[in-house]
């Protein structure tokens, strides 16, 4: 049933969500457009598509890989083949950690120069964990302050102690 549906649709989903992904209208979804890219990477790549889809004579990871490329070079003309070949690898070589993979497609986004100017929305997740991160470090230091201020009261009641 799966194999139907990928059979009927991949690529079209591919190209698709691509197009989105690359347009500079649409930066607010891009972490669910990369998220269904990730996935149709990931069922090729892990074998998951249990017949050959596209082409008997290649494998259809072969013959998604070759649909990007070709995809690619007709879109970005900007882009040089060495460019080209090496995104389309790495997207095959990262979708085993969605997070690399995220990376991957939002430094791609920023080299193409569509995305010139405010990029922050792909930076969005980073800033929340260094916001995290920030926190967690103040919460740390008035933990010590607080821990000092404990021992130094604790040291004065063993004085007073000690001198009556």
């Amino acid at each position: 049933m799966a194999d139907l549906f990928y059979k009927s649709y991949y690529l079209k989903l591919f190209n698709e969500v691509f197009c989105v992904l690359t347009d500079s209208f649409h930066k607010s979804g891009f972490k669910l457009q990369v998220e269904i890219l990730f996935h149709l990477i990931e069922v090729v790549e892990m074998g998951m598509i249990s017949e050959n889809l596209f082409d008997s004579n290649n494998s259809n990871k072969n013959y998604v890989m070759n649909f990007i490329l070709n995809l690619l070079k007709n879109a970005y003309s900007n882009l040089n083949s060495i460019q080209i070949e090496t995104f389309c690898i790495a997207l095959f070589n990262k979708c085993y950690n969605f997070h690399e993979f995220k990376y991957l497609i939002r430094d791609f986004l920023v080299m193409l120069k569509s995305f010139s100017g405010n990029n922050e929305e792909f930076f969005e997740e980073e800033k929340k964990v260094k916001i995290i991160f920030l926190l967690n470090l103040r919460l740390i230091n008035i933990f010590f302050i607080i821990l000092n201020i404990n021992i130094i009261l604790l040291l004065f009641i063993l004085n007073f102690y000690r001198l009556n």
